[in-house]
């Protein structure tokens, strides 16, 4: 499978890209990055199945801390402290100094501008939380909500009954999450799925989800066809850190 990179930099809660060139000059020690001298830049690595630009394809995400020197370049000194005699754990060390976590929406507008054609074009702001309104009259409805709200990676914001649709809206906060929404999608390939009319969109495409169906369908039955593909999620043999998408069951 050939992937495609996808590099951007958080800066002050703004999601900037960074091109492979740039990246790989700066760790070659060639062209600085002059702007963020003597600081330590978060980088976030997307990698994207070639020439697929949906969240399936996202294959793996990794952050990382680069710290820089006074002109720009990678600072080595930094680095020299996992060759320190006495450290027990120097991969523990790297984590702990190296990496950095995104945060729910950080994550989310991360992968919602990797999955773009036109990534590069324009900085995105870091989305803000805006949970919505949760409606507990229906007490089916509120039992589907709290178990997707158990999906890992995944958190509800929001739930909706019209007259005509009843609707949960979900965000995808980590990569965990990104597996969870395979899942849930490829179930809307099972019959009872079919039969229900369920469906499940992203109106503005950041990794905000709608899952839903029509108010005159029988509910309870879309409740068993949650609970089924949660046990199919809760039952998949996770790659290392969820970093690949296969379905591999247990």
């Amino acid at each position: 499978m050939k992937t495609s990179q996808r590099l951007f930099i958080l800066d002050n809660k703004l999601v900037i890209p960074l091109t492979s060139e740039a990246y790989n000059d700066l760790m070659n020690n060639k062209v600085p990055l002059k702007e963020y001298s003597g600081k330590k830049v978060k980088i976030a690595d997307v990698h994207l199945e070639k020439d697929d630009f949906t969240l399936k394809a996202v294959v793996g995400a990794e952050f990382r801390v680069l710290p820089l020197n006074k002109d720009g370049f990678v600072d080595l000194e930094e680095f020299k402290v996992l060759f320190k005699e006495g450290i027990e754990e120097p991969e523990l060390e790297y984590e702990k100094k190296f990496t950095w976590k995104p945060d729910d929406n950080e994550f989310r507008t991360i992968i919602s501008l990797a999955i773009k054609k036109d990534f590069r074009k324009k900085n995105l702001k870091v989305f803000q939380d805006g949970s919505l309104y949760f409606d507990d009259s229906n007490q089916t409805i509120k039992a589907i909500r709290k178990l997707i709200n158990r999906f890992p990676g995944i958190k509800v914001v929001g739930n909706n009954l019209t007259i005509n649709e009843w609707n949960i809206s979900f965000d995808i906060v980590d990569k965990a999450g990104i597996i969870s929404y395979i899942f849930l999608n490829q179930g809307l390939e099972h019959e009872s799925a079919k039969e229900l009319k369920l469906f499940i969109k992203s109106p503005d495409n950041n990794m905000r989800f709608i899952l839903g169906g029509p108010q005159h369908y029988d509910q309870k039955k879309a409740g068993f066809w949650a609970t089924f593909i949660y046990d199919r999620r809760m039952n998949y043999k996770d790659q290392p850190k969820q970093e690949q998408c296969n379905l591999t069951p247990k």
